[in-house]
């Protein structure tokens, strides 16, 4: 692999993981909005820790395309001419509808904690939700900007801004629901698991809606799984995450509902961080194919 290849690769996948960090601690920000502040205080923490690392990986993403392009070592990073192109491509809008969707969050946090701290909790509460939603729209619209579904019509923007969200809100949740563990009473956490259960069905919902209207759309036919690299691609990505959906079936029809014993609290912990690990391996896969692997049909 080229080490604007290799680099390319490493810096989505710190974008994708970020986005992750974003969207589902916001996402578990709500869900946890009435238990201790000190959970909520870490939530926090965990989205500022994602969109700082977000504008980071953004930021040099798109000065590795332009050293990619120039191919004259670090310095070509900084081509003005070729950074005043890419600025005004699919990518460069990209790369801006997520460096404000990140700067977003420093916006979000200080609303968040006025919830904590002031009487009038109601209109904190609205317009920490009205600042996230905007981050939200920013960050998964600006895959429908590039690759290949920037080819492709409305519909299919629409399913990957959906895709992008769901799989965010589930990946990104799971390290805030450990901290539940931690701090929070068996009772309690089994009130919290119960509910993350409820939203998780829908969460799905759209996550399989889009993704196989994205793959019906971006493969001319399911031959295509096992005959090109963008297919075996996919395939493994469908294996991860059906990995994740029998864990996560596990964690709610089994685990949740006996949280009363001390063992069950044991599992669900250990299923939690194998989902963690899971859902790497899956961000690392979808980094390496779109960044190295392009679709190729025939």
């Amino acid at each position: 692999m080229a080490p604007w290849d290799l680099a390319s690769v490493v810096l989505k996948l710190l974008s994708l993981l970020s986005m992750a960090m974003v969207l589902g601690g916001g996402f578990s920000f709500f869900l946890l909005v009435h238990r201790e502040q000190e959970i909520k205080q870490r939530v926090l923490a965990y989205m500022i820790i994602g969109a700082g690392t977000g504008i980071v990986a953004t930021v040099l993403f798109f000065l590795v395309q332009i050293g990619g392009v120039n191919q004259t070592g670090l310095s070509g990073m900084f081509d003005a001419q070729i950074g005043g192109i890419l600025a005004q491509s699919g990518l460069g809008y990209a790369c801006g509808l997520r460096l404000v969707g990140y700067i977003g969050v420093f916006a979000m946090a200080p609303l968040a904690a006025w919830h904590n701290h002031t009487a009038s909790k109601t209109r904190a509460f609205v317009c920490a939700a009205l600042v996230y939603s905007f981050i939200v729209l920013l960050l998964g619209s600006s895959f429908s900007f590039y690759g290949h579904v920037a080819e492709l019509g409305l519909i299919a923007r629409f399913a990957i801004l959906l895709h992008v969200v769901a799989v965010s809100w589930w990946i990104g949740s799971l390290y805030p629901l450990l901290l539940v563990f931690k701090a929070e009473r068996d009772s309690i956490l089994r009130s919290v698991m119960e509910r993350f259960g409820q939203l998780a069905v829908y969460i799905v919902g759209f996550l399989i809606a889009s993704g196989t209207y994205l793959a019906i759309a971006i493969l001319e036919s399911p031959n295509e799984l096992l005959q090109t690299p963008y297919g075996s691609s996919l395939l493994l990505k469908l294996i991860g995450v059906a990995a994740l959906l029998l864990l996560a079936a596990s964690n709610k029809f089994f685990i949740v509902p006996n949280l009363d014993r001390e063992i069950s609290v044991g599992h669900l912990r250990s299923s939690i961080s194998v989902e963690m690990v899971v859902a790497v391996a899956i961000i690392g896969i979808t980094s390496y194919f779109t960044t190295v692997v392009g679709v190729s049909h025939g």
